[in-house]
């Protein structure tokens, strides 16, 4: 397997008048890469391409892209850029509209909300974007993905735009990724295998609400992070706090600086298989004009560090390659039992059967077929790779046999790598060499060409090497040398095959080999099959494969394909395994070695790799009709899950944890379920505890992306409320779709709008029509908004009352985190929703003062008065009258939603006997988070679960549940029933007031949890 390599610069800060040290570093970096022999699949840059974000200087930074890009043989479609915050023209900056920005993003949701609006921004990076579009990259945004190939390995790459808001020298720990962004850039690329992030700020610049939200975010998502920015005099590497991702800081390319910070570079090799990233540091020595090892940094300049595991499973065919590969290697010692019992042989047949046939493959090509290989090795020096077992020494020593059996004025000598690989000097090497020849031929050995073979060199032979290739040049021998390293191999081959010399490598299984092989070992097993059948089987399995083939694999295929009969199709592995699991085959134990548990595992992990690799009879397209077809004819029981467990515990997944994501995979890719909605309810019915039910909202969350999660809980929220409480004139998902649509259609005039506004500094009437314009629009969307919530709010009816309340609430979640409504726009709509929510509030606790005087009160209605909170209902009614009331209700009420919330009631009023109500309050929290998230009833889920010991993630799910509830309520008491006209402009300062408030209740709410 090909490892990935990735050249990582930054901080070019292109400038006209420092082109010529920009040359020599250029230069210098692409010396060092050829003397390093690597050759990089990827170009990261990193930010500041340019110096001040002129035009002229993205041309400057052209040409060393150019010339790096001839200079090291790669193409330029394989680069990857992000913004830096010199890649800004500061010269169009507005600064009245800058300082008003600043002053009004505090936190990254307002940072969210204005980050859409590119018309702020967009002007100061036009210059960048007009570059990228240049190079072929098809992005009307600065931020964008792309996925990189790389030996049928899927890389994603995200560059982020983390200088959308540098401006100045204050732009530390006051800059922003947001929610949006995360995102957006990761739906691109959820599919890839490696994932990496590249933005220009290192982590610490962030504003401290991104550190603590965003940031774990984009840790869980990618594998690795790049940046730059800092100008260090050495690189840098950290591991995140979870073991999640890692994170590379490089130094500047050109600093630019007259200083004694070293420029330097830095180059990552990622191996996919073993989850590992080995990291060359590079420092430029100003004195030398060259790139050397940062040895201050790292040991010889290089760090080894393990890629961290991520959460969801990726089901690469590279991953399925290993496992099968393990799975083989357990069976290891049973197949050499079982043969040597069947044949009563010390080594089994399997050590190295004669050669009939060799398959030669020539390295970069495809394998040719060679009629006499030993003629063909000995006309030509070569260097040959065998994997273990593969043959060598016997080819070696019957190619020597061969030679000096025609004789013909040639004569071949075979050495192993010990007998002459401690030899240091030539002399003492062509000494021993010609007394060999002495004793074999005597007088005659100046009259014949001598080969030479050597065998079993491996990478500490690597000097030895170089100084034979020498000495048989000197003397015009011909040469034969195996290498059983193929580190070692690929490296030197480059190098060596333009000297003339021929780099091959040895395939262990030529056709004939591998018919012998299974002749004589389904002989042994006693096996009456079709052999024939069975080669093309072995055929089919191996062709066109990475996988390592060895004996003990070659054996495993043949027991699969005596279980299987003739039958060779994907759909027969599959059929098999619904047969094994009905007879109970796959708890049978037998005397054999070899169980049938084990022939289960391996068509398991063979199902599977049909699919990922499409090899063998089955292709991804009719793996999906397999499995539709087992649906369709019932022949799991009408149960999908069924079938996907078969695939589910096998050695990928057989893990319980990644049972519901493995599931959700499946559901996803194969588009068994049309929307998340829809895989939510096949799935729901077969949750056994609570466990799978917080894995199934988890997966759910992944494969969406995770900017749909609170949309889609927000939406079976209100699903459920309107089952549960029918709503009459109220506002439902198919009205707010329609609206958002409406909203889409007059948003093509905003390009125009920023088209105008790009040209404000020279057209400022053009700019002021156009905000009037822009003005009118948002009249309308206003318009359609009053229009969409249009109804009346029944003034006596108190169930009416509570099913608007609820309805409202959902809508709010909804409205909040859609995507396709911009910020003005949201305003506008979330401020009327607010305006409803108040007046039905208000409407209640009119209806409800006179109750309360009398302690008459109703259940159903009671418990919603909470949603306006405890201090502006006790401003109304006054704490004693309403803790007789609910301590009333709490003595009969029984509905935990309604408990959950008159509880949290006694919590916002600090009410004595609240400690000792905690222990309940908690039960009755965690019921309600579930049903509001639609997993499940809630109590049905907890019977397994003493309340001391409920699970971390359940206490978690509802610590955020009730700080929405705290931040909604904190919304509701900042804006009062006298100010229910409020306009969309002051919804601003009405929402700093809010979160002012929402911080003291929460700061509240963590007091009384250490009180527990």
């Amino acid at each position: 397997m090909k490892k990935i390599n990735i050249l990582h610069i930054s901080d070019i800060h292109a400038r006209t008048d420092r082109e010529l040290e920009l040359d020599i570093r250029t230069k210098a970096l692409i010396r060092d890469i050829e003397h390093l022999k690597v050759e990089p699949d990827i170009i990261i840059v990193s930010g500041d391409l340019a110096y001040s974000g002129r035009p002229e200087e993205f041309e400057l930074a052209d040409k060393i892209f150019s010339k790096l890009s001839r200079g090291l043989n790669i193409s330029a479609k394989n680069f990857m850029f992000c913004m830096g915050n010199h890649d800004i023209d500061r010269s169009k900056i507005d600064t009245m509209a800058e300082a008003g920005l600043i002053s009004k993003i505090s936190d990254t949701n307002l940072a969210s909300e204005a980050f859409d609006h590119t018309s702020w921004t967009m002007p100061r990076q036009q210059n960048y974007l007009n570059y990228l579009n240049t190079r072929g990259i098809d992005t009307t945004s600065p931020s964008y993905s792309r996925v990189f190939e790389v030996s049928d390995f899927k890389v994603g790459i995200s560059s982020f735009n983390s200088s959308w808001r540098c401006s100045g020298d204050t732009d530390k720990n006051n800059l922003f990724l947001t929610d949006p962004q995360v995102h957006a850039l990761h739906e691109e690329i959820k599919d890839a295998e490696l994932k990496i992030a590249i933005m220009h700020h290192p982590m610490d610049w962030y504003h401290a609400t991104e550190q603590t939200h965003v940031q774990p975010d984009l840790y869980r998502r990618y594998d690795f992070v790049l940046t730059g920015h800092l100008h260090s005099p050495e690189s840098s590497y950290q591991i995140t706090p979870n073991n999640e991702s890692l994170i590379f800081t490089v130094p500047a390319f050109f600093d630019g600086a007259i200083s004694g910070i070293h420029d330097g570079y830095n180059f990552y090799t990622v191996d996919p298989i073993e989850r590992s990233v080995a990291c060359h540091h590079r420092k430029f020595i100003r004195e030398r004009e060259d790139f050397d090892r940062h040895v201050e940094h790292a040991k010889d300049g290089q760090s080894q560090l393990p890629l961290p595991q991520q959460a969801i499973p990726t089901l690469a065919p590279l991953h399925v390659v290993k496992k099968m590969n393990e799975a083989v290697t357990s069976l290891e010692l049973s197949v050499r039992e079982e043969l040597k019992i069947a044949q009563k042989l010390d080594n089994p047949i399997i050590v190295n059967p004669p050669f009939k046939e060799v398959t030669w493959k020539r390295e970069g090509k495809s394998e040719n077929h060679v009629n006499d290989p030993y003629h063909n090795a000995s006309e030509t020096s070569s260097i040959i790779y065998g994997e273990p077992d593969s043959g060598t020494t016997i080819f070696l020593k019957e190619l020597c046999s061969k030679v000096n059996a025609v004789r013909n004025e040639r004569y071949a000598l075979y050495f192993e790598s010990q007998e002459v690989a401690g030899v240091k000097k030539p002399e003492q090497l062509l000494r021993f060499i010609n007394n060999r020849v002495d004793e074999e031929i005597g007088e005659s050995k100046n009259e014949v060409q001598l080969t030479i073979a050597i065998d079993n060199l491996n990478s500490s032979n690597s000097d030895f090497i170089g100084r034979f290739l020498s000495l048989a040049a000197e003397q015009k021998w011909h040469i034969v040398l195996c290498v059983k390293n193929d580190m070692l191999f690929d490296a030197i081959g480059p190098e060596l095959s333009l000297k003339g010399i021929a780099f091959l490598r040895l395939s262990q299984w030529g056709p004939s080999r591998l018919k012998e092989f299974a002749t004589r070992y389904l002989e042994a097993l006693g096996k009456t099959v079709d052999v024939d059948a069975a080669i093309e089987f072995l055929e089919n399995c191996l062709a066109n494969s990475d996988i390592p083939v060895t004996p003990f694999l070659v054996a495993v295929y043949l027991r699969v394909f005596c279980e299987l009969g003739n039958e060779l199709s994907g759909l027969n592995f599959i059929r098999l395994l619904e047969k094994m699991e009905e007879t109970g085959l796959d708890q049978a134990e037998g005397e054999s070695a070899y169980s049938i548990y084990n022939l289960r595992l391996i068509l398991q992990k063979l199902a599977i790799l049909c699919y990922e690799r499409s090899s063998l009879s089955v292709d991804k397209n009719e793996l999906e009709s397999i499995i539709i077809e087992f649906f369709d004819k019932k022949l799991l029981d009408s149960n999908p899950n069924k079938f996907i467990s078969h695939l589910c515990q096998s050695g990928i997944v057989c893990e319980k944890d990644n049972y519901i994501e493995f599931t959700c995979y499946v559901f996803y890719n194969f588009y068994l379920a049309q929307s998340l909605e829809k895989g939510f309810l096949i799935l729901k019915d077969n949750l056994t505890d609570l466990d799978s039910a917080l894995r199934l909202g988890d997966a759910l969350s992944y494969f969406s992306g995770r900017q749909r999660e609170d949309q889609f809980i927000a939406t079976q929220l209100l699903r459920y409320i309107e089952k549960e409480y029918p709503i009459e004139n109220a506002v439902t998902v198919t009205h707010l779709e329609e609206h958002i649509k409406h909203l889409l259609e007059p948003r093509k005039n905003a390009d125009e709008r920023d088209d105008i506004a790009s040209k404000a500094v020279k057209r400022r009437k053009d700019l002021k029509a156009a905000d009037k314009d822009f003005e009118e629009r948002r009249a309308e969307h206003r318009e359609v908004s009053e229009s969409l919530m249009g109804y009346k709010t029944p003034s006596t009816d108190i169930e009416k009352i509570i099913r608007h309340v609820l309805a409202l609430r959902s809508l709010y979640n909804v409205v909040r985190n859609a995507e396709h409504i911009d910020g003005p726009d949201k305003l506008v709509i979330l401020s009327k929703v607010i305006d409803h929510h108040v007046h039905c509030n208000m409407s209640l606790i009119t209806l409800h003062a006179k109750a309360l005087a009398s302690e008459e009160l109703h259940s159903l209605s009671a418990y919603l008065i909470t949603l306006g909170g405890s201090s502006f209902l006790t401003e109304h009614l006054g704490a004693e009258s309403l803790k007789r009331a609910i301590l009333k209700l709490l003595e009969t009420e029984t509905d935990p939603l309604k408990r959950f919330l008159l509880i949290s009631l006694y919590a916002d009023l600090r009410l004595p006997n609240y400690i000792k109500m905690f222990e309940s309050f908690i039960t009755e929290a965690t019921n309600v988070c579930l049903i509001e998230m639609s997993y499940a009833k809630a109590n049905d889920l907890l019977i397994k679960y003493e309340q001391e010991k409920l699970p971390t993630q359940l206490i978690g799910l509802f610590n955020t549940a009730f700080d929405k509830r705290q931040s909604l309520t904190s919304k509701l008491t900042t804006i009062s029933y006298s100010q229910k006209d409020i306009k969309p402009k002051d919804t601003l300062q009405a929402r700093d007031a809010a979160l002012n408030h929402a911080k003291k209740m929460h700061f509240r709410y963590r007091e009384l949890k250490k009180m527990q």
